[in-house]
């Protein structure tokens, strides 16, 4: 799922769930508190038949949906089709 370094920083190590609380014993000028946060992480699903030529015309997807320009870098989605971009 995940791993929290000394500083906080969270990185993704898997799919799965976990809970990931945060805690402050308090001092001279906070109270003390925590957080906790549910953090879900899905299974990476594959990409199959990428062409790397796609054409000029047309609109072009990101994978999750959203309209993007030419300039977009990555794996797009144009007439029905993925291609690496």
């Amino acid at each position: 799922m995940a791993t929290v370094n000394g500083q906080g920083a969270v990185t993704l190590v898997g799919a799965g769930e976990t809970t990931i609380t945060a805690t402050f014993a308090g001092n001279d000028d906070y109270l003390a508190g925590s957080a906790s946060y549910k953090l879900v992480v899905a299974a990476q699903t594959g990409v199959n038949n990428v062409n790397a030529d796609a054409d000029d015309n047309g609109e072009i997807y990101s994978l999750s949906g959203q309209k993007v320009e030419k300039t977009y870098r990555g794996i797009v989605i144009k007439d029905g089709k993925k291609y690496k971009q």
